[in-house]
């Protein structure tokens, strides 16, 4: 069983509650309350200051959020609630982050050194506040059309505007996305055992919840040969699908013919390999490929990689030609990296040859790059999608895990997930939080579907526009990894504006 009792994702969809203006529970004389934008994260020493009221715009179908900094200077019991048909209202909960990791997080970068951060969201009717600290609420909702409302938030009123675009945000995803997701620290926590029946429907509920954040997992539900798991195959939101390797040259043959007759083989990958260093791993690839070659011809190997050689080669000299599915990771994959202008060249190379180019973040980069750590700030773990569109080569987003709790007690606590590599670095692989029915979501996750969203709004963008006009835009608020807007105000400005470009093309 987990060890926090409190409801999951799936069902704080359809949270709304409504109260009449100024309902509240206990004492909240002095309550200060202030609405923020989703890309600028609250903490305890947040000043709820001026920005009332709130205001929404998006697509016809499109996820939006804002958030609101609440602080009373005496303890209060605050009841929460609002009138706007399907807005879910979280509690943020903060994360101790006591230390630091020395590599990566030096001191000219203040925004990723505080000793707390807000990442868990928990469903909220009501919040209990400390004195004197500030507490936030994250407010979400599906825009179905304009819409006016009011969230309540004790004896305190602040009225929200929702606009709605003149198109709709599609189900479609441009974007393929592959991130892990379950495994051993995921079975111990909820006590049950790896690859057991309980073990999948746990695991179900939090691919479902992936799949309503834009993101897919490696594996389907229940595996492979089960019906219960093809039928995932089909589904548009399913961008990718990872294929178990093996020898038995004739069962492995009879799973790839039975999937491309479902029309679904596009969408596998083989991932056996990570991140090589060594001539012989480089070898290793190559015979698998070579065997693959035989047995489940056309179908993906993806080979994610952030280092070369000693000699300065890297794995594009190695094995151009036999990989077609390439990983790079962020901070390699930039110019400003040794390596960085030639990996680019390198990738775009391959691309006009015909193979795919993905990228991918993990524990790094760090300070001063967009990354979607615990650390980080609210416009990197968005902006990051934006940088992506901006690699022209560029068609998927891997990132290795969504639940690795295998170095912690209790991810509701302790988000130092990868103690054995860095002790001092924060939410690396973990992006939900156990709650006892199933997942419970991250201020990280919403941000990672913002982006996404936005890739789609650049896509269409394109489509209407060009994607001169569009990355005209684009290289307002990014100019590379590593030179980017740190404004809220000025990433809505251009976001707008990429919708004004759709809006207005004849």
């Amino acid at each position: 069983m987990a060890k926090v009792a409190v409801p999951s994702v799936l069902g704080a969809f359809a949270l709304t509650v409504l109260l009449s203006a100024g309902a509240r529970a206990g004492e909240s004389g002095g309550l200060q309350v202030a609405a923020f934008p989703s890309t600028q994260k609250i903490f305890p020493d947040t000043l709820p200051e001026g920005r009332n009221p709130a205001t929404l715009e998006g697509a016809v179908g499109e996820y939006v959020a804002f958030q609101v900094a609440v602080r009373s200077e005496a303890a209060a019991a605050v009841t929460v609630g609002t009138d706007l048909e399907g807005a879910a209202i979280f509690e943020v909960l903060y994360i101790d982050t006591p230390d630091v990791a020395e590599w990566g997080y030096p001191e000219e970068f203040p925004e990723h050194r505080r000793p707390v951060y807000p990442d868990p969201l928990v469903p909220a009717s009501e919040i209990e506040l400390e004195p004197g600290t500030t507490k936030p609420l994250w407010v979400r909702l599906r825009i179905e059309s304009n819409a006016e409302g009011t969230l309540v938030i004790g004896n305190k009123d602040i009225p929200v505007t929702v606009a709605a675009w003149d198109f709709e945000m599609p189900e479609r995803r441009s974007l393929q996305t592959a991130i892990g997701l379950g495994g051993e620290g995921f079975a111990d926590f909820y006590d049950v055992e790896l690859w057991s029946d309980d073990y999948w429907e746990l695991y179900e509920l939090y691919y479902k919840a992936l799949l309503d954040y834009r993101l897919t997992a490696y594996r389907v539900p229940y595996g492979l040969q089960e019906e219960r798991g093809r039928r995932y195959l089909l589904d548009d939101r399913v961008t990718t699908f990872l294929m178990d390797y093996h020898g038995d040259r004739g069962r492995m043959q009879a799973l790839c013919d039975e999937l491309t007759a479902l029309g679904v083989g596009e969408k596998a990958y083989f991932y056996n390999i990570d991140e090589p260093e060594t001539a012989t791993e480089f070898d290793t690839a190559r015979g698998q490929v070579e065997y693959l070659g035989e047995v489940c011809p056309d179908y993906r190997y993806l080979l994610p990689f952030f280092t070369g050689l000693e000699d300065k080669s890297t794995p594009f000299d190695h094995l151009a030609g036999v990989i077609d599915l390439w990983g790079v990771q962020t901070d390699y994959y930039h110019h400003g990296h040794t390596l960085g202008s030639r990996i680019q060249e390198q990738a775009r190379e391959r691309w006009e040859e015909g193979d795919e180019i993905w990228l991918y973040t993990a524990l790094a980069p760090r300070g001063g790059w967009c990354n979607i750590l615990l650390n980080h700030t609210a416009l990197e773990h968005r902006l990051l999608f934006w940088q992506i569109y901006a690699e022209e080569p560029v068609s998927g987003y891997l990132f290795w895990q969504s639940t690795y709790w295998d170095q912690v007690q209790d991810p509701w606590t302790d988000q130092a997930t990868v103690k054995r590599l860095d002790p001092a670095l924060w939410g690396d692989g973990s992006l939900f939080y156990p709650a006892e029915d199933g997942p419970a979501p991250s201020v990280r996750l919403e941000l990672i579907r913002e982006g996404l969203q936005d890739y789609e709004l650049l896509k269409m963008a394109e489509e209407a526009a060009g994607r001169d006009a569009v990355m005209k835009l684009v290289r307002e608020v990014t100019r590379n990894f590593t030179d980017y807007t740190d404004g809220p105000e000025e990433f809505a400005r251009v976001r707008a504006a990429v919708a004004g470009l759709l809006m207005n093309a004849e």
